[in-house]
Protein backbone atom coordinates (compact mmCIF):
# COMPACT_ATOMS: atom_id res chain seq x y z
CA UNK A 1 0.00 0.00 0.00
CA UNK A 2 1.01 3.43 -0.93
CA UNK A 3 1.32 6.43 1.23
CA UNK A 4 0.84 9.82 0.16
CA UNK A 5 1.37 12.70 2.55
CA UNK A 6 -0.64 15.47 2.09
CA UNK A 7 0.37 19.08 3.27
CA UNK A 8 -1.94 21.90 4.01
CA UNK A 9 -1.90 25.04 2.03
CA UNK A 10 -0.70 26.73 5.44
CA UNK A 11 2.28 24.17 5.83
CA UNK A 12 3.45 24.05 2.48
CA UNK A 13 3.83 28.25 2.94
CA UNK A 14 5.95 27.88 6.49
CA UNK A 15 8.47 26.14 5.39
CA UNK A 16 11.18 28.91 5.49
CA UNK A 17 12.25 32.23 3.47
CA UNK A 18 13.31 32.27 -0.09
CA UNK A 19 16.58 33.57 -1.59
CA UNK A 20 15.48 36.52 -2.83
CA UNK A 21 14.09 37.84 0.70
CA UNK A 22 16.82 37.07 2.98
CA UNK A 23 19.12 38.99 0.21
CA UNK A 24 16.55 41.90 0.68
CA UNK A 25 16.18 41.77 4.02
CA UNK A 26 20.38 41.76 4.73
CA UNK A 27 20.65 44.75 2.00
CA UNK A 28 17.90 46.78 4.43
CA UNK A 29 19.61 46.22 7.21
CA UNK A 30 22.81 46.82 5.85
CA UNK A 31 21.56 50.19 4.33
CA UNK A 32 20.45 51.06 8.03
CA UNK A 33 23.94 50.24 9.45
CA UNK A 34 25.81 52.01 7.28
CA UNK A 35 23.23 55.24 6.92
CA UNK A 36 23.56 55.00 11.10
CA UNK A 37 27.09 55.35 11.32
CA UNK A 38 26.86 58.64 8.53
CA UNK A 39 24.44 60.29 10.61
CA UNK A 40 27.28 60.28 13.98
CA UNK A 41 29.72 61.35 11.54
CA UNK A 42 26.95 64.02 10.53
CA UNK A 43 25.75 65.11 14.00
CA UNK A 44 29.35 65.19 15.16
CA UNK A 45 30.09 67.76 12.31
CA UNK A 46 27.19 69.94 12.84
CA UNK A 47 27.80 70.35 16.60
CA UNK A 48 31.26 70.98 15.51
CA UNK A 49 29.83 73.95 13.45
CA UNK A 50 27.25 75.61 15.71
CA UNK A 51 30.15 75.52 18.52
CA UNK A 52 32.62 77.62 15.87
CA UNK A 53 29.77 79.70 14.58
CA UNK A 54 28.82 80.90 18.45
CA UNK A 55 32.62 81.30 19.15
CA UNK A 56 33.01 83.35 16.06
CA UNK A 57 29.89 85.88 17.13
CA UNK A 58 31.44 85.88 20.40
CA UNK A 59 34.30 87.51 18.82
CA UNK A 60 32.57 89.61 16.22
CA UNK A 61 30.33 91.08 19.57
CA UNK A 62 33.40 92.13 21.37
CA UNK A 63 34.95 93.57 18.31
CA UNK A 64 31.77 95.17 17.97
CA UNK A 65 31.28 96.63 21.46
CA UNK A 66 34.67 98.28 21.40
CA UNK A 67 34.03 100.09 17.87
CA UNK A 68 30.55 101.01 19.24
CA UNK A 69 31.73 101.87 22.24
CA UNK A 70 35.22 103.61 21.66
CA UNK A 71 36.96 101.92 24.65
CA UNK A 72 38.80 98.60 25.16
CA UNK A 73 36.81 95.36 25.18
CA UNK A 74 38.17 92.59 26.65
CA UNK A 75 37.41 88.43 25.70
CA UNK A 76 38.74 85.78 28.01
CA UNK A 77 38.01 83.04 30.11
CA UNK A 78 37.57 83.77 33.49
CA UNK A 79 39.31 81.89 36.73
CA UNK A 80 37.51 81.73 40.24
CA UNK A 81 38.89 85.74 40.97
CA UNK A 82 37.06 86.59 37.39
CA UNK A 83 40.78 86.83 36.24
CA UNK A 84 41.37 86.43 32.44
CA UNK A 85 43.19 82.79 31.90
CA UNK A 86 44.18 80.36 28.84
CA UNK A 87 42.26 77.50 28.95
CA UNK A 88 38.50 78.35 28.09
CA UNK A 89 36.95 74.92 28.75
CA UNK A 90 34.21 74.29 31.30
CA UNK A 91 34.93 77.97 32.13
CA UNK A 92 32.52 81.27 31.67
CA UNK A 93 33.52 83.13 28.88
CA UNK A 94 33.10 87.08 29.32
CA UNK A 95 32.97 90.04 26.72
CA UNK A 96 33.62 93.29 29.27
CA UNK A 97 34.82 97.02 29.35
CA UNK A 98 38.36 96.64 30.84
CA UNK A 99 39.37 100.67 31.69
CA UNK A 100 41.49 100.21 34.55
CA UNK A 101 43.71 97.62 32.31
CA UNK A 102 43.20 94.87 35.06
CA UNK A 103 42.42 92.15 32.47
CA UNK A 104 40.03 91.01 35.71
CA UNK A 105 35.96 91.31 35.10
CA UNK A 106 35.10 94.08 38.03
CA UNK A 107 31.76 95.28 38.83
CA UNK A 108 29.73 96.89 36.20
CA UNK A 109 32.24 96.04 33.66
CA UNK A 110 30.33 92.48 31.64
CA UNK A 111 28.79 93.04 28.73
CA UNK A 112 28.09 89.43 27.94
CA UNK A 113 28.89 86.28 29.75
CA UNK A 114 28.62 82.81 28.44
CA UNK A 115 29.04 79.33 30.00
CA UNK A 116 31.45 77.19 27.99
CA UNK A 117 30.82 73.58 29.01
CA UNK A 118 33.41 71.06 28.02
CA UNK A 119 30.90 68.40 26.42
CA UNK A 120 31.85 71.40 23.44
CA UNK A 121 34.76 70.54 23.61
CA UNK A 122 38.41 71.62 24.93
CA UNK A 123 39.04 75.05 23.80
CA UNK A 124 41.59 77.25 24.45
CA UNK A 125 43.55 80.67 23.12
CA UNK A 126 46.88 80.78 22.11
CA UNK A 127 48.64 84.06 20.68
CA UNK A 128 51.74 85.79 19.74
CA UNK A 129 52.16 87.55 22.81
CA UNK A 130 51.16 84.76 24.97
CA UNK A 131 48.60 86.49 26.74
CA UNK A 132 45.65 84.49 27.94
CA UNK A 133 43.05 87.10 26.94
CA UNK A 134 41.76 88.92 23.46
CA UNK A 135 41.96 92.69 24.02
CA UNK A 136 40.44 94.62 20.93
CA UNK A 137 41.07 98.52 20.86
CA UNK A 138 38.37 101.19 20.09
CA UNK A 139 39.33 100.66 16.69
CA UNK A 140 38.71 97.10 16.94
CA UNK A 141 42.34 95.88 16.24
CA UNK A 142 43.67 93.28 18.63
CA UNK A 143 47.41 94.37 18.07
CA UNK A 144 48.12 90.52 18.44
CA UNK A 145 47.68 87.09 16.23
CA UNK A 146 46.49 84.57 17.56
CA UNK A 147 43.91 81.35 17.52
CA UNK A 148 41.19 79.22 19.24
CA UNK A 149 42.10 76.03 19.28
CA UNK A 150 39.26 73.48 19.83
CA UNK A 151 39.50 69.55 20.56
CA UNK A 152 37.80 66.70 21.24
CA UNK A 153 39.40 64.48 23.23
CA UNK A 154 42.89 65.12 25.18
CA UNK A 155 45.11 62.75 23.07
CA UNK A 156 47.65 65.89 21.68
CA UNK A 157 46.17 64.92 18.30
CA UNK A 158 45.75 68.04 15.88
CA UNK A 159 42.80 69.87 16.71
CA UNK A 160 39.59 69.52 15.09
CA UNK A 161 39.04 73.72 14.63
CA UNK A 162 40.97 76.47 14.80
CA UNK A 163 40.14 79.44 14.64
CA UNK A 164 42.73 82.50 13.72
CA UNK A 165 42.45 86.02 14.58
CA UNK A 166 44.26 88.62 12.73
CA UNK A 167 45.74 91.60 14.38
CA UNK A 168 42.53 93.59 12.67
CA UNK A 169 40.09 91.17 14.95
CA UNK A 170 39.08 89.34 12.04
CA UNK A 171 38.12 85.83 12.47
CA UNK A 172 38.94 83.43 9.69
CA UNK A 173 39.07 80.08 10.11
CA UNK A 174 42.81 77.97 9.17
CA UNK A 175 44.08 74.71 8.27
CA UNK A 176 45.52 72.94 11.88
CA UNK A 177 49.14 72.63 10.52
CA UNK A 178 51.58 71.89 13.44
CA UNK A 179 48.63 72.86 16.40
CA UNK A 180 48.60 70.14 18.80
CA UNK A 181 45.34 69.70 21.05
CA UNK A 182 46.04 71.11 24.67
CA UNK A 183 47.34 68.52 26.99
CA UNK A 184 47.08 70.24 30.51
CA UNK A 185 44.71 72.46 32.38
CA UNK A 186 46.32 75.78 32.15
CA UNK A 187 49.00 74.98 28.97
Amino acid sequence: MERTHRCSASAANSRGYTLLELLVTTAVFSSLVLASLGMGDLLQRTQRALVVKELQQLVQFARGQAVNLQREVVLCALDANHSCQRDWTGRPVAVFVDDDRDRKLGDGEALRLVDWPAERGRLAWRASLRRPYLAFSAMGATHQNGSFILCHDNTGRRPDVVLTLNRGGRPYLNTPGRKRCPLAQGE
